[in-house]
């Protein structure tokens, strides 16, 4: 992928936009930020008909290799910290794991891993909709999302690109 650590950083951290390029989000909302690199926020999963939505709590921490410049996110859900809402199934467990490594001119090679236990009762056809469909969509919006004016040249202070 074409990019710095900052401005992949900078898209990962503005949760508050992830509905514009992470497949079937119907809302993501930052709940609390502790540092710059640590923050809690809310997401909602759109379900097609007749299943019902999934949201989960998800905490998110991201680090960086002083040594070879990789950066690491981490995004799990946390359980307890939100109530449940009517109609929408929490997801008990998330784990999403970004590293992102910088390669020559100005390019990313990123390693994505995500584990979800999706709760209730989905049927295999759907987790497989959203298991070999998901991961392309949302990388394909990435790439232009990483653009942006907002994202495009960002510096961040904690981030060594």
């Amino acid at each position: 992928m074409e990019g710095s650590l900052s401005e992949m950083a900078a898209v990962l951290l503005d949760v508050n936009h992830h509905n514009q390029w992470v497949y079937k989000t119907a809302k993501c909302q930052l709940l609390k930020s502790s540092t710059d690199t640590d923050l809690f926020f809310y997401t909602e999963i759109e379900c097609p008909w007749p299943f019902e939505n999934r949201d989960v709590v998800v905490h998110m921490n991201l680090t960086q290799n002083t040594e070879n410049k990789e950066m690491t996110v981490i995004a799990q859900s946390t359980d307890g910290y939100l109530p449940e809402k009517d109609n929408v199934v929490r997801m008990k467990y998330s784990r999403v794991t970004w590293v992102v490594t910088p390669l020559k001119n100005r390019h990313l090679k990123v390693n994505y891993k995500v584990q979800i236990d999706p709760g209730g009762s989905v049927p295999a056809w759907l987790l497989n909709a959203f298991a070999s469909k998901g991961p392309y969509e949302s990388f394909s919006k990435l790439k232009e999302e990483i653009k942006l004016p907002q994202y495009a040249h960002a510096k961040l202070a904690f981030l060594e690109d």
